[in-house]
């Protein structure tokens, strides 16, 4: 389960909290915090929780000069 930390519009920075996935089928589990790559603004998002690998959980742009 992708916990989101994010909504569209934010302008975000690398290093900053994505959100949190949670391993719902494996308690025992830590949890694990998903972390920005890069600067940007979250374009969008995916508001499912249950999510799978290769999912799209933000789409974050950047300005582009030149």
């Amino acid at each position: 389960m992708f916990d989101r930390a994010i909504r569209a519009g934010q302008d975000v920075r690398a290093g900053d909290i994505a959100g949190q996935f949670h391993f719902v089928m494996e308690p025992e589990r830590a949890s694990r915090t998903i972390r920005f790559p890069a600067d940007g603004l979250v374009l969008a998002h995916s508001c499912r929780g249950n999510v799978q690998r290769g999912e799209l959980l933000a789409l974050v742009v950047q300005d582009v000069t030149g």
